[in-house]
């Protein structure tokens, strides 16, 4: 079969490429840069979508902090290039049997809860939340009205070698010594294993529907931290909050600081998602995250 793919130089896509050719998908890639088979900045109009069996749009703009929930560039790149990605494969007339779409929890909007699953109502806050939920509306729109089957998968922290954004800067912190705990070790996360995200990806051509994909644990953040801790023979020693918040506000204005606001506030309540329905319709058999990277 044959495999159209986006974002595949990206942390989570470079997994998605390699399952994909390691299950015999011949893969064309679109995208910036050199080695790219397309080469496309998904903004210009000249642009021919060949014919393919799968098309996984994995590139995006993420771990970034935006200026403020309106923040363009966040739309541009999430919101404007799905469709013109879309209007790109409407113009050549290869549609893609199914079409896959990497989107984030974060459309839910919530900083809080436990086990959501898909029925939620989407309240997306923030300007990574808010383009990603309008490219899935937008897809949902296109995909009905030219017959392709429709994968959405909202994903929580993806975990993996060599990460981005927050857990980067957790296990640099951790590695170097200079990491303290600072949140309840009762508060609990959603994670997923990158490589178990781009094994289940292949097993999707002809299906469609909108799933929630977790490693099904939950695992406490302070399990995390002791696991990454483990693995570089540090000690982590945990520090009163409110040194923390005050600290966080200097890492507003030091982008590498190892804490700031924004990872803050999103480190201080448990927040899990049901793949309830990933597990029970789709065959989704994840491996838990502690003890897998």
């Amino acid at each position: 079969m044959i495999a159209l793919i986006t974002g595949y130089s990206g942390f989570l896509g470079s997994y998605i490429l390699e399952a994909l050719r390691h299950n015999h998908f011949y893969v064309v890639k679109i995208g910036r840069s050199k080695n790219a088979d397309i080469h496309w900045d998904f903004f210009s109009d000249d642009i021919f979508i060949p014919k393919s069996d799968v098309f996984v749009h994995c590139a995006g703009l993420a771990h970034q902090v935006a200026k403020n929930n309106l923040d363009s560039e966040f739309f541009r790149v999430n919101e404007l290039a799905t469709i013109n990605i879309c209007r790109a494969i409407n113009k050549s007339g290869n549609f893609p049997n199914t079409f896959i779409f990497i989107s984030t929890v974060a459309v839910y909007g919530l900083d809080e809860g436990e086990l959501i699953s898909e029925k939620s109502l989407l309240h997306p806050k923030t300007a990574y939340a808010k383009s990603k939920c309008n490219a899935e509306k937008f897809l949902q729109v296109w995909a009905e009205n030219h017959n392709v089957k429709l994968m959405i998968l909202r994903l929580p922290l993806v975990v993996g070698v060599s990460p981005r954004g927050n857990l980067a800067s957790m296990i640099n912190a951790i590695r170097r010594g200079y990491y303290f705990r600072f949140v309840n070790r009762t508060v609990r996360r959603s994670m997923v294993l990158a490589q178990d995200v781009a094994n289940f990806i292949v097993t999707l051509y002809g299906k469609e529907g909108i799933i929630n994909l977790t490693d099904g644990t939950n695992c406490s953040f302070a399990e995390l931290e002791d696991y990454i801790a483990k693995k570089f023979n540090r000690k982590i020693v945990s520090i009163p909050y409110v040194i923390v918040h005050l600290l966080s506000f200097i890492g507003d204005f030091i982008p590498l600081f190892p804490i700031n606001s924004y990872r803050l506030k999103k480190l201080k309540s448990t927040l899990t998602f049901s793949t309830k329905k990933a597990m029970n319709f789709y065959g989704w058999k994840p491996s838990p995250v502690i003890g897998n990277f």
